[in-house]
């Protein structure tokens, strides 16, 4: 009969009391307010925070639901997140906020550089081996840890991409024992699995050009240039010249969008061990690459397959002659 029941601990006068006296909370409701992002960094929530007269900022998730409040003198001293480098050790290279963020330890095996910095001594791994992986293989043995099937394999996995199955320069034999290693915790056959890897893998078969250059690609400083290198491997080079005026597009673009002097992309071919070269412009003093020029900025680099111990130290080697 559309009638209001209402249930309370009181007998019927100080209900009635209560409800005579009481309220509504609109008075106290602010419809308009500022909110910040759960993903944002403590520098970008700061320049939010100290320009606004709001006293108290709700904080939401990707789906718009709060999560959390934060006020100015949360601020003051906010925590810092704990953090370890794991295959890299450039803060250029790391997720977002990382120069805010506690750098508690490193495990690397590449080039060192990025300014990293550490108010107190931390631990500090960068070998010369060809996969980290072999570097958290190893720490599960030292820690007496036996990995489960999964986890054997992601670390296989990860050792079999960087070193082309063992076949790359960058290969030592600390990778090849940590290999044969994993080889008694995984339920699957390596051999078999590595060809699998590589035949379902191609990025340029499963994503388009944007995606592709951007997808194993890491930015560096050379003589106060900046550039960056993509790298994918293939099974041969069919699908790289299918696509090959739209990733020197997607790497133009990459160049714009990142404000670098140039964007390359290697792209190896794990059965010849050679690669092809692709950049969005070539830089000063080019011309002493001394490789083959198939196109404008392409070049077959024939017995090259490492991003780090060979194309790195070449393209730090011509910029460096420029400016002699």
């Amino acid at each position: 009969h559309r009638v209001t029941v209402i249930t309370c601990p009181h007998g019927t006068a100080t209900a009635t009391i209560r409800l005579k006296t009481a309220r509504t909370i609109d008075s106290a409701i602010q419809r308009e307010f500022r909110t910040v992002e759960a993903h944002q960094s403590v520098a970008e929530v700061r320049a939010v925070v100290e320009r606004d007269p709001q006293r108290l900022f709700p904080v939401i998730d990707d789906h718009g639901a709060m999560i959390g409040v934060i006020t100015r003198n949360d601020l003051v001293a906010p925590p810092r997140p704990r953090l370890v480098l794991v295959d890299h050790n450039e803060l250029s290279q790391a997720v977002a906020g990382a120069d805010e963020a506690e750098i508690v330890e490193v495990l690397d095996h590449h080039r060192l550089g990025g300014g990293l910095k550490s108010a107190h001594p931390i631990r500090f791994v960068n070998e010369p081996v060809g996969s980290t992986c072999t570097l958290v293989a190893r720490e599960f043995r030292l820690a007496g840890i036996t990995p489960d099937p999964g986890i054997a394999l992601c670390m296989a996995a990860g050792l079999i991409s960087d070193t082309l199955f063992l076949r790359s320069p960058t290969t030592t034999e600390v990778d090849r024992t940590t290999m044969e290693w994993l080889r008694d915790y995984c339920a699957v056959d390596l051999d078999q699995f590595a060809m699998d890897f590589f035949q379902t893998g191609s990025a340029l078969r499963s994503g388009d050009a944007a995606v592709v250059v951007r997808e194993d690609c890491k930015e560096f400083s050379e003589n106060g240039r900046r550039f960056s290198i993509s790298q994918i491997e293939e099974i041969g080079f069919e699908l790289f010249w299918e696509q090959k005026s739209r990733l020197m597009l997607a790497l133009e673009e990459l160049a714009r969008s990142r404000r670098l002097e140039f964007a390359a992309l290697l792209v190896t071919d794990i059965v010849s061990n050679g690669s092809l070269l692709l950049m969005s412009a070539e830089p000063e003093s080019w011309e002493g690459i001394n490789y083959p020029r198939l196109d404008v900025h392409l070049y077959q680099l024939d017995g090259v397959v490492s991003r780090k111990k060979q194309l790195l130290p070449l393209f730090a080697g011509l910029m460096a002659a420029a400016t002699e």
